[in-house]
């Protein structure tokens, strides 16, 4: 996981989540897909989490497998 500043919007991050050499089923019946993510786990007591639901279709937040379909991504 990597988490970066939105230096053009304070107090938001940007988060890839890329998982390598195992089996992460995904379909269309899946979606629409939510990231959630929690810094201060497993309860966020200081309040810092947050959550992207990707409903898409574009240009709204939303997910799209490539060509192979090997990788989904979410924007």
């Amino acid at each position: 996981m990597r988490v970066r500043s939105r230096g053009a919007a304070p107090g938001r991050l940007r988060f890839v989540v890329t998982g390598r050499h195992g089996r992460y089923a995904m379909s269309r019946a899946h979606m629409p897909v939510k990231g959630t993510m929690i810094i201060y786990s497993p309860l966020a007591m200081t309040g810092q989490c947050g959550e992207a639901l990707f409903p898409g279709p574009a240009p709204a937040p939303h997910c799209a497998f490539n060509p192979s379909r090997s990788t989904l991504k979410c924007r």
